[in-house]
């Protein structure tokens, strides 16, 4: 199958001496996908998304200084990545359930204990805190700890994906591919919402109107209207996206300074969609809570 890889030689590119000259992927043919274990699953993608993470890692875009990142001892090259994933059930393992030939499904892409066959779980696992699992570099699956940055679990960005089976949802019928593909980042920011919500009434921040920021914002509107939600923007397109989506104050990223206190005081409640620059970490004023969330 063609699929794009990274950590492997670039290919000779035309145009100007940037970062994608010199970044180590390559569109390549390489061998199908096998089924992990029996209750494995391979899939055809239909559409992926591009998480921040990916781009980061594609332009090299990782910061000064970050020669020796902390997440490389949990990830393994080389690797296909995309795990932001609409696709179709191709082919079951002998031992899959709950999903049939054909199936149109979204990706849940951690590569936690049940896909790695890890038993007994570990405590995160058995909280349901996948994210947090403690078998990322364990079992007979190469390090990674979603799909796309492990060498044995391409992702999205290929013409055939494998997944084990209680890593994919059914899509209905009624719901487009084009809004499937944000299953990943929604899920992301519904979960950090809802086990953190903010009071009645009270002042939200939300710093970052990339996918991540632009879901909570929405979420934050369905569910919490009386909440006043001010986002930070760094682009015009993303402004013009918050205000569509409802949000109570617009902020520019610069000066970082000013953005804590805005127009109405300080927040009582902040989410961080996509850290950045680092703005971020200043946290709101007590009893608040800061929910960080990547991308």
């Amino acid at each position: 199958m063609k699929a794009l890889v990274f950590g492997v030689s670039p290919e000779p590119l035309d145009g100007p001496d940037d970062a994608l000259t010199h970044s180590p992927v390559a569109l390549q043919r390489v061998p199908d996908p096998v089924l992990l274990h029996d209750d494995w699953v391979i899939t055809r993608p239909r559409l992926t998304g591009i998480c921040g993470s990916d781009s980061k890692q594609i332009l090299l875009d990782f910061g000064e200084g970050d020669a020796d990142n902390a997440m490389a001892a949990f990830c393994s090259f080389p690797q296909v990545m995309g795990h932001e994933v609409v696709a179709d059930v191709v082919q079951l393992g002998p031992k899959a359930r709950g999903l049939e030939v054909g199936q149109r499904v979204v990706l849940n892409p951690w590569l936690s204990c049940g896909p790695r066959g890890i038993e007994p779980p570990c405590p995160a696992c058995e909280n349901g805190d996948y994210s947090l699992c403690w078998s990322f570099c364990d079992g007979d699956i190469k390090p990674g700890i979603h799909t796309g940055v492990s060498a044995d679990v391409t992702g999205g960005y290929a013409e055939l994906m494998p997944a084990h089976d209680s890593m994919l949802f059914p899509v209905p019928d009624s719901v487009p591919d084009e809004l499937a593909v944000f299953a990943d980042p929604f899920s992301v920011s519904l979960h950090a919402i809802t086990r953190h919500p903010p009071p009645r009434s009270g002042r939200v921040l939300v710093y970052g109107a990339g996918s991540l920021g632009l879901c909570a914002l929405a979420i934050l509107r369905a569910l919490y209207p009386d909440v006043a939600v001010a986002v930070v923007a760094r682009f015009e397109a993303q402004a013009e996206l918050a205000r569509r989506f409802g949000a109570s104050i617009l902020l520019a990223h610069e000066p970082r300074l000013a953005v804590p206190a805005g127009r109405e005081g300080s927040p009582t409640w902040s989410y961080r969609g996509n850290p950045g620059n680092g703005q971020g970490r200043q946290r709101p004023r007590p009893p608040g809570t800061l929910s960080a969330n990547t991308g």
